[in-house]
């Protein structure tokens, strides 16, 4: 694992697991060289874990540098994959002009909770936080309009012909209730929750098993390759986001969660 500066903000970058396409299509040959030696890269779901484990221990330590060096890592992560359209990409690879994976439904997932829990331990006069706020209000709402009347998303939230994928649900349900009670949202936030939990419930077996949710995605230069990730895998990246939830929702109801 390496760093590098971008836009005067550091980004981590990782070994890239890249791999051929599911679905039908192949890769061309320059995707076949980078699946054959694949360049570093920043992948969207390790917003969810590194800037804020690095936030979270700066503020129970009270080292400062790593509170820092968290929001840093989150700009950058904002910076480099976050899309006019407020959806975030899958993953960038050093060098490279452009981003890949775009709409995956479930990176919309990583994206917002990661930002919310580094909101949630950053100081509020922090240099960071206006940004990183703006970046998931941004998501929010693009989130919102993109929302089916079902409650649920495509698995590439923009385009219907990707099918259905429930785990996006239960991720919004928990990132946008937060979001309601903060500033990044309000009450239309607060709405999309409700109607995305009640569909991650109606698709939840009697077992507690949450159902349609994709296999591992991984990282693939094909677009095809998101629309195309098998489903109804009992994975912790579904079953954990439906825990979280239903967490969120007692919290608003008052009840201690159990």
């Amino acid at each position: 694992m390496t760093r590098a500066r971008i836009d005067g903000v550091f980004a981590t970058w990782e070994h890239s697991p890249l791999q051929q396409p599911y679905g039908p299509e192949r890769l061309s040959s320059q995707e076949e060289a980078l699946l054959a030696n694949p360049p570093a890269g920043v992948f969207v779901d390790c917003l969810h874990f590194d800037p804020p484990f690095l936030v979270a221990l700066g503020a129970a330590s009270g080292e400062r540098a790593l509170v820092d060096e968290g929001a840093r890592q989150a700009v950058g992560y904002v910076r480099l994959l976050q899309a006019k359209t407020g959806l975030f990409d899958h993953f960038v690879l050093e060098g490279s002009p452009r981003a890949y994976g775009p709409g995956w439904g479930r990176g919309q997932g990583w994206a917002l909770l990661g930002l919310l829990d580094v909101l949630d331990e950053l100081p509020t006069d922090h240099p960071c936080r206006q940004e990183l706020a703006a970046a998931a209000t941004r998501l929010t709402a693009v989130m919102i309009r993109l929302q089916r009347d079902d409650g649920h998303w495509y698995a590439v939230v923009d385009d219907p012909a990707s099918g259905d994928e429930t785990s996006t649900a239960a991720f919004m349900a928990a990132g946008m209730l937060r979001a309601a009670g903060s500033s990044i949202s309000g009450d239309e936030a607060r709405a999309a929750s409700h109607r995305a939990l009640e569909a991650a419930l109606k698709s939840t077996g009697k077992d507690g098993i949450l159902r349609g949710v994709s296999a591992a995605v991984n990282a693939c230069t094909n677009p095809s390759h998101y629309a195309h990730v098998p489903r109804d895998f009992v994975v912790p990246w579904g079953q954990g986001p439906l825990a979280l939830a239903l967490a969120e929702r007692l919290r608003e109801e008052g009840a201690p969660p159990r």
